[in-house]
């Protein structure tokens, strides 16, 4: 858990003085105070700043995180946040997901996991959001991470192994892998995932999904339609951003 102590807060000009001014104002005139990063065009908060913000506004406030999944290659982040120590509620929640791999990742997904969960969950309470929830920092690990993912793809073009036909082929789920593997996300990670949450060693084994029910097979098609809905907004800003 995060606390208040020794945290150097943010130092507000004399005439910024709160008293009993609506959450809106105090916000506003903290995140005018904050340093921004200019990633492709558009200006994304620094999760320390939101953090000195957070303490500034919420001095008796807690910020919890939790690791909810971690199999030592990926592992996920919840982050709590609480306007007062005493509520039993927290105010926001924000969550993230790293998996091991690349330069950055490699040696310290868990503590890029945090960052990210805590940056999203202070995003969410309005602290920096004047144009993105998510962090400068989350975004420079998915432009990283993308990169990596893309240079490793060109440099070992020979470890793509040609697709055997089978009868499960045509399941919407198997198809859904092919896109996401087509549209550049690991499929290492998404391999991952099926063996930790639902016991699924292989993919490519023979009737690999028929362990699945109903209510499992929904969950990992809304998964796997939202790994491609992420990757295709973040290439749609990328390519926005490159025209520009």
């Amino acid at each position: 858990m995060i606390n208040a102590q020794n945290v150097e807060v943010v130092t507000l000009p004399d005439d910024m003085e709160f008293g009993e001014a609506p959450y809106i104002v105090r916000l506003n005139a903290v995140n005018q105070t904050l340093r921004f990063t200019s990633i492709r065009g558009k200006e994304y908060a620094e999760v320390n700043q939101r953090v000195l913000a957070f303490w500034s506004l919420f001095p008796h406030g807690r910020i919890i995180t939790k690791i909810t999944s971690d199999t030592g290659s990926r592992c996920d982040v919840e982050a709590l946040v609480y306007r007062d120590a005493a509520d039993y509620e927290p105010a926001t929640t924000g969550h993230a997901f790293e998996v091991k791999q690349g330069a950055i990742n490699n040696t310290s997904y868990l503590e890029n996991c945090e960052t990210s969960a805590i940056g999203r969950a202070l995003g969410f309470l309005g602290i920096g959001a004047n144009t993105a929830i998510a962090s400068a920092e989350e975004v420079l690990n998915a432009i990283s991470q993308q990169a990596q993912a893309q240079n490793g793809q060109q440099a070992a073009p020979t470890e793509t192994r040609p697709q055997k036909r089978s009868q499960k082929a045509a399941d919407p789920i198997i198809e859904l892998v092919k896109q996401c593997t087509q549209a550049g996300i690991k499929p290492d990670g998404l391999q991952e995932h099926f063996k930790v949450h639902y016991g699924i060693e292989s993919l490519k084994a023979p009737g690999a999904l028929n362990a699945l029910d109903e209510r499992q097979r929904k969950e990992v098609t809304g998964y796997l339609r939202q790994l491609l809905t992420d990757k295709q907004a973040l290439q749609e800003r990328q390519a926005a951003d490159s025209g520009q």
